[in-house]
């Protein structure tokens, strides 16, 4: 067996222990489509896992062709947490409402409507909780913030906004 298959094939079986949801295989897909719950449609593309449920319960399903009414997109119970299985590529779209729900239903914060190339993630440790954001592009960037934040890089206290130069950075403290 090639190397890179061996790999393929026990990386796949670990994530199908872990998901309870893959089953082998995959085909390419130039360009398919995925319906969720709520009878949105997203784009996807680049591949299309075949999933296979035993114990996941699924969140979108193709809409095309062969895969037409197969399971696309996953959630199933891990420990104490969950783990989403995403079987293709989904537009972005599709990405901003599942993880905005998750987000919701977990009581995480969020920041609707954040300016292209703004980035912001959530660390916490022992000194407290903070965001670190980034502005990965090449345009200054301004970002509404939901209340009041100590800036920790300059000591600026952010009223309502941040405003980013290009590629610049700020890490809030979070209360």
């Amino acid at each position: 067996m090639n190397t890179w298959l061996k790999y393929l094939t026990s990386w796949n079986s670990t994530i199908s222990e872990i998901c309870d949801s893959v089953r082998w295989g995959f085909c390419i897909s130039s360009l398919d489509f995925l319906r969720d719950a709520f009878g949105a449609e997203y784009a996807c593309s680049q591949w299309c896992d075949l999933l296979e449920l035993k114990g996941a319960e699924p969140l979108a399903w193709y809409g095309d062709d062969y895969y037409a009414g197969k399971p696309a997109v996953t959630v199933n119970a891990c420990g104490q947490g969950q783990i989403y299985y995403a079987g293709t590529q989904p537009e972005e779209r599709f990405w901003t409402g599942l993880l905005g729900g998750i987000a919701d239903k977990f009581g995480i914060p969020g920041f609707a409507g954040l300016p292209e190339g703004v980035q912001i993630s959530r660390r916490s440790g022992e000194n407290g909780s903070f965001l670190f954001v980034l502005n990965l592009s090449r345009e200054p960037q301004t970002l509404a913030l939901p209340r009041d934040y100590a800036g920790l890089l300059g000591g600026a206290i952010h009223n309502g906004e941040l405003k980013l130069e290009p590629f610049g950075v700020e890490i809030l403290r979070l209360l």
